[in-house]
């Protein structure tokens, strides 16, 4: 959503501007129907309400310009509709039809924003070839970001196993030095 403002604050066309401000008024609607959503679900299971969230901001628009940042809402998008259309058969598979109504409600959404982001995309770069180049550009980027969150998971428990392995397989080195008594460590130097 506020990635979505910033957009229309700064393409130097009214009329994209105005769709993408539409898109944030959009997002913003999504972002209150699934927390009064989650609410409710969360009270008729007995639980506490929880706190307010914080949105923020990265700065797509200016940090990728206009044309990789369309192919990136239009990617995102994409991908989310298709994730959607996945919540919306499970909950009609389970007849949670509150909910069901909610991701149908969404989706409409969801498609319109797939198809304008795709059209501006195709319109900006040109040609067909220039906005799949685009495109994938966003899908590398996003590769190298996710393999950037699962490293920075994985780390420190990675480092752990290692460092208990390497001190198991260093473990009967040092026992026969322990039992014949030579001297380790540091020594004074005369």
């Amino acid at each position: 959503m506020l990635d979505m403002q910033l957009a229309a604050a700064a393409t130097e066309d009214p009329e994209r501007a105005a769709l993408y401000l539409r898109h944030a008024a959009d997002e913003a609607r999504h972002a209150r129907v699934f927390a009064r959503r989650a609410a409710a679900i969360q009270a008729e299971s007995g639980g506490a309400p929880s706190g307010d969230t914080q949105a923020d901001t990265v700065g797509l628009f200016s940090t990728l310009g206009e044309l990789e940042f369309l192919a990136f809402v239009h990617h995102g998008e994409a991908r989310a509709r298709a994730q959607f259309d996945v919540y919306r058969s499970w909950f009609e598979a389970q007849g949670r039809q509150r909910d069901l109504a909610v991701f149908a409600a969404v989706m409409a959404d969801e498609e319109r924003h797939e198809r304008y982001t795709g059209e501006l995309l195709l319109q900006l770069a040109g040609s067909r070839a220039a906005a799949s180049k685009a495109l994938r550009r966003v899908a590398a980027r996003e590769l190298v970001q996710r393999a950037r969150r699962a490293g920075q998971a994985i780390t420190a428990p990675l480092f752990w196993v290692t460092m208990v392995v390497l001190y198991l397989l260093l473990l009967p080195l040092a026992l026969p030095l322990r039992l014949s008594g030579t001297a380790t460590g540091w020594t004074r130097s005369r």
